[in-house]
């Protein structure tokens, strides 16, 4: 896999109904979530915390290969967080989950996943 840049940790929790921090996109702009079924993908980003070029090298990662088909962001919604669907070109790297990526310490960023 290329370098992103970033060190991405996925935790795959299977067979569980959710996991969280209780953090939300608008109280920690470090954060956003989003859900994934066959490839594709769709959330809402904090543009405070991320910019849409880091959210597309995020999702690509969660493809395989590491390759979006499509991507595409709202405008700001009324809470200032900006919606986005995106489609990796062949399939994901998992059948279909929820997602929470998190900026922590050091610049990394922590992927949590929970899905099959």
């Amino acid at each position: 896999m290329k370098s992103t840049g970033y060190l991405v940790t996925v935790a795959m929790v299977l067979g569980l109904a959710g996991c969280g921090s209780g953090a939300n996109s608008v109280s920690n702009p470090g954060f956003f979530s989003f859900r994934m079924e066959d490839g594709v993908m769709i959330g809402r980003y904090n543009p405070e915390g991320f910019t849409a070029t880091e959210v597309r090298k995020l999702l690509k990662a969660q493809c395989d290969p590491a390759v979006l088909g499509s991507y595409a962001k709202r405008s700001p919604d009324a809470d200032g967080l900006i919606g986005f669907n995106a489609r990796c070109r062949k399939s994901g790297r998992f059948a279909r989950g929820s997602f929470q990526v998190e900026k922590v310490e050091g610049g990394k960023v922590v992927i949590e996943a929970t899905g099959s």
